[in-house]
């Protein structure tokens, strides 16, 4: 008797934004972003310095890392020719939430299923023109062929189930001085998302001084202290929205002073209106 089974998408990614690769110079510094979609960023050659959330990571050739949703994250670059293909993209299925917070270095059979696709995208969406300069490429999904499209898909999820599959080894996260206290400061600001500190008093709360701290968020964050602290209210705000919860009970919960205050930062660092967010469902 045959009993059929049901393979289940248990990881998918239906919707790209872009895609593209880029080789950097040593100094180079991405200043950070934030968004409401997912986001790779895969060393293909060289050394990257990656701050997500507070978490800093030293990473190498093959090595990768997924950004959530609303997760701020910016990088720099350590040395000349640093090679690194990033991509955006919806993230689904019920176990996406294994590759919150995933880094890892790409063993031969991940980096084989990388290289698969990077190779179809090469041979398939480049222009002439690209080909000859050989560095930047820049993959903007519109897409003409909807096979083709269909099959970039197939190979990116046949990557992230490699991942799932075999267990890879972590990148190695930044155990510095300098970085456990910006680490710190992060905790005690997400510990805090729903009160309201002080700069001096998150200072206060890492044991350091204030000047340090400043220093301390210039060299891993590129934003001020209480701009990030800012950001992570923020990120929650945008996770109880699209939970179904009103701009005013946001507001109210993240202990802003006002409704109108909230909505003009909200609309200030993500460039829509929380009541925009809110109809579209993302930034």
């Amino acid at each position: 008797m045959l009993y059929p089974v049901t393979a289940k998408n248990v990881v998918f990614a239906d919707v790209f934004y872009t895609m593209f690769e880029n080789t950097f110079y040593a100094g180079y510094e991405f200043l950070g972003e934030k968004h409401n979609f997912w986001e790779m960023f895969y060393v293909m050659d060289g050394r990257a310095t990656v701050n997500a959330d507070g978490r800093v990571y030293n990473m190498g050739k093959d090595e990768v890392i997924f950004h959530k949703p609303m997760e701020f994250h910016k990088f720099n670059v350590e040395e000349d020719n640093t090679k690194c293909f990033i991509m955006t993209f919806e993230l689904k299925g019920e176990f996406a939430q294994e590759f919150e917070c995933r880094v890892c270095k790409a063993e031969q059979k991940q980096k084989d299923a990388f290289m698969h696709m990077r190779g179809f995208l090469y041979n398939n969406f480049l222009n002439e023109e690209k080909k000859k300069d050989g560095n930047v490429l820049d993959y903007i999904f519109t897409f003409q062929n909807l096979a083709k499209a269909q099959a970039v898909r197939n190979m990116f999820e046949n990557f992230l189930i490699t991942l799932l599959l075999d267990k890879t080894t972590p990148s190695s996260l930044d155990t510095s001085a300098d970085a456990a206290v910006y680490a710190k400061a992060v905790k005690v600001m997400n510990e805090n998302v729903r009160g309201w500190l002080a700069v001096p008093e998150i200072a206060q709360k890492c044991g350091v001084s204030l000047t340090y701290l400043k220093s301390i968020f210039s060299k891993y964050a590129g934003i001020g202290i209480h701009k990030q602290y800012i950001n992570i209210k923020l990120q929650l705000a945008a996770t109880l929205m699209a939970e179904g919860m009103s701009v005013t009970d946001a507001a109210n919960e993240l202990n802003f002073s006002s409704q109108n205050y909230f909505s003009m930062v909200f609309k200030r660092e993500n460039g829509i209106s929380p009541t925009e967010f809110i109809k579209r469902g993302r930034i």
